[in-house]
């Protein structure tokens, strides 16, 4: 299925502003749509919930940062996690094991 605009948009604010909080509200009211109907446009293109598409993107990019080296508590308090256990919990409810695991695969 071809990506209508208001979802491509929307794609590039996600990733522009991960360790923000972003809501379906707010890409809604920028795409000019209702929250209903956009639920229904983004999780028919991208195949997941916003919230859903979302949390994958920050956890991916906090798991790439650690990674990186960087101290994981401090990383996932960046995008907008209340605690590594959270974070960690998220994770593995996503991926079906735990970060440190995940990097050894």
């Amino acid at each position: 299925m071809e990506c209508p605009e208001a979802v491509r948009a929307a794609l590039e604010y996600i990733e522009e502003n991960l360790k923000t909080d972003i809501t379906a509200e707010e890409l809604a009211k920028m795409a000019n749509y209702s929250t209903y109907h956009y639920y229904r446009l983004f999780s028919s293109v991208m195949g997941s919930s916003v919230a859903g598409y979302i949390l994958k993107r920050r956890l991916d990019h906090a798991l790439a940062e650690i990674a990186c080296g960087r101290r994981a508590t401090d990383v996932v308090y960046e995008y907008g996690f209340d605690t590594y256990a959270g974070f960690y919990k998220a994770f593995v409810k996503m991926y079906g094991c735990s970060p440190k695991k995940y990097l050894s695969i």
